[in-house]
Protein backbone atom coordinates (compact mmCIF):
# COMPACT_ATOMS: atom_id res chain seq x y z
CA UNK A 1 0.00 0.00 0.00
CA UNK A 2 1.68 3.43 -0.59
CA UNK A 3 1.94 5.90 1.92
CA UNK A 4 0.24 8.73 2.43
CA UNK A 5 -0.31 12.14 0.63
CA UNK A 6 -2.20 14.82 1.88
CA UNK A 7 -3.44 16.71 -1.65
CA UNK A 8 -3.28 20.05 -0.34
CA UNK A 9 0.04 19.59 1.74
CA UNK A 10 1.53 22.56 0.24
CA UNK A 11 -1.41 24.75 0.31
CA UNK A 12 -1.80 24.00 4.22
CA UNK A 13 1.84 24.76 4.49
CA UNK A 14 1.37 28.05 2.68
CA UNK A 15 -1.78 28.51 5.00
CA UNK A 16 0.51 27.99 8.25
CA UNK A 17 2.88 30.28 7.17
CA UNK A 18 0.53 33.22 6.49
CA UNK A 19 -0.63 32.95 10.02
CA UNK A 20 2.56 32.94 11.25
CA UNK A 21 2.84 36.05 9.33
CA UNK A 22 0.35 37.50 10.15
CA UNK A 23 0.67 36.71 13.87
CA UNK A 24 4.28 38.25 13.86
CA UNK A 25 2.56 40.97 12.29
CA UNK A 26 -0.24 41.44 14.60
CA UNK A 27 2.37 41.16 17.26
CA UNK A 28 5.05 44.15 15.94
CA UNK A 29 1.26 46.37 16.11
CA UNK A 30 0.91 46.06 19.77
CA UNK A 31 4.63 46.81 20.32
CA UNK A 32 3.84 49.65 18.65
CA UNK A 33 0.97 50.70 20.78
CA UNK A 34 2.71 49.45 24.16
CA UNK A 35 5.19 52.10 22.65
CA UNK A 36 3.00 54.93 21.71
CA UNK A 37 1.20 54.48 25.43
CA UNK A 38 4.74 54.71 26.79
CA UNK A 39 5.13 58.00 25.48
CA UNK A 40 1.94 59.02 26.36
CA UNK A 41 2.21 58.54 29.90
CA UNK A 42 6.22 60.01 29.97
CA UNK A 43 4.31 63.32 28.60
CA UNK A 44 1.34 62.96 30.95
CA UNK A 45 3.82 62.46 33.72
CA UNK A 46 6.21 65.58 32.31
CA UNK A 47 3.04 67.68 32.29
CA UNK A 48 2.28 66.69 35.92
CA UNK A 49 5.91 67.81 36.81
CA UNK A 50 5.84 71.03 34.87
CA UNK A 51 2.53 72.20 36.17
CA UNK A 52 3.66 71.33 40.19
CA UNK A 53 6.82 73.34 39.53
CA UNK A 54 6.26 76.68 41.19
CA UNK A 55 7.38 79.83 39.19
CA UNK A 56 9.62 82.26 40.40
CA UNK A 57 8.62 85.07 38.29
CA UNK A 58 6.32 86.52 35.82
CA UNK A 59 8.24 85.61 32.75
CA UNK A 60 8.74 81.51 34.32
CA UNK A 61 4.99 81.80 34.77
CA UNK A 62 4.93 82.84 30.99
CA UNK A 63 7.37 80.22 29.66
CA UNK A 64 6.05 77.35 32.06
CA UNK A 65 2.26 77.93 30.68
CA UNK A 66 3.35 77.84 27.11
CA UNK A 67 5.25 74.75 27.99
CA UNK A 68 2.36 72.76 29.57
CA UNK A 69 0.30 74.53 26.34
CA UNK A 70 2.85 72.59 23.65
CA UNK A 71 2.44 69.32 26.22
CA UNK A 72 -1.29 69.69 25.83
CA UNK A 73 -0.80 69.76 22.32
CA UNK A 74 1.54 66.98 22.07
CA UNK A 75 -0.11 64.95 24.42
CA UNK A 76 -3.55 65.55 22.00
CA UNK A 77 -1.62 64.44 18.89
CA UNK A 78 -0.49 61.46 20.93
CA UNK A 79 -4.11 60.19 21.45
CA UNK A 80 -4.39 60.22 18.16
CA UNK A 81 -1.71 58.39 17.15
CA UNK A 82 -2.92 55.77 19.65
CA UNK A 83 -6.15 55.43 18.23
CA UNK A 84 -5.26 54.95 14.90
CA UNK A 85 -2.40 52.29 16.10
CA UNK A 86 -4.86 50.43 17.81
CA UNK A 87 -7.04 50.05 14.81
CA UNK A 88 -4.48 49.03 12.93
CA UNK A 89 -3.78 46.38 16.07
CA UNK A 90 -7.22 45.38 15.50
CA UNK A 91 -6.93 44.97 11.79
CA UNK A 92 -3.93 43.18 12.24
CA UNK A 93 -5.70 40.75 14.84
CA UNK A 94 -8.62 39.90 12.56
CA UNK A 95 -6.43 39.39 9.63
CA UNK A 96 -4.66 37.05 11.60
CA UNK A 97 -7.56 35.21 13.38
CA UNK A 98 -8.71 34.56 9.23
CA UNK A 99 -5.74 33.33 8.81
CA UNK A 100 -5.78 31.15 11.73
CA UNK A 101 -9.29 30.14 10.90
CA UNK A 102 -8.25 28.70 7.43
CA UNK A 103 -5.36 26.76 8.21
CA UNK A 104 -7.39 25.45 10.77
CA UNK A 105 -9.57 24.32 8.22
CA UNK A 106 -7.08 22.69 6.50
CA UNK A 107 -5.95 20.86 9.49
CA UNK A 108 -9.10 19.55 9.57
CA UNK A 109 -8.85 18.59 6.11
CA UNK A 110 -6.01 17.16 6.68
CA UNK A 111 -6.94 14.98 9.80
CA UNK A 112 -10.16 13.52 7.46
CA UNK A 113 -7.92 12.75 5.17
CA UNK A 114 -5.32 10.68 7.17
CA UNK A 115 -7.99 9.05 9.46
CA UNK A 116 -9.57 7.60 5.74
CA UNK A 117 -5.70 6.64 5.20
CA UNK A 118 -5.37 5.17 8.23
CA UNK A 119 -8.56 2.83 8.29
CA UNK A 120 -8.21 1.89 4.26
CA UNK A 121 -4.67 0.58 5.64
CA UNK A 122 -6.49 -1.45 8.49
CA UNK A 123 -8.69 -2.83 6.12
CA UNK A 124 -6.38 -3.29 3.41
CA UNK A 125 -4.32 -5.38 6.27
CA UNK A 126 -7.34 -7.07 7.70
CA UNK A 127 -8.71 -8.19 3.65
CA UNK A 128 -4.72 -9.73 3.67
CA UNK A 129 -5.02 -11.55 6.63
CA UNK A 130 -8.24 -12.81 5.81
CA UNK A 131 -6.50 -14.04 2.37
CA UNK A 132 -3.54 -15.46 4.25
CA UNK A 133 -5.45 -17.65 6.94
CA UNK A 134 -8.20 -18.99 4.09
CA UNK A 135 -4.90 -19.76 1.89
CA UNK A 136 -3.46 -21.76 4.80
CA UNK A 137 -6.74 -23.59 5.19
CA UNK A 138 -6.96 -24.60 1.73
CA UNK A 139 -3.29 -25.80 1.94
CA UNK A 140 -4.12 -27.51 5.31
Amino acid sequence: MRKFEFRLAKVREFRHAVEEQMKAEWQEVQRRVAEAEDILKRQNHQLHCTKTEPATSLIDLKNREAVIQKLWDDISAQEAIIAIIQHDEEEARLAWLESKKEAKALDALYDQARAEYDLSVVRHEQAELDEWSTMRRKAA
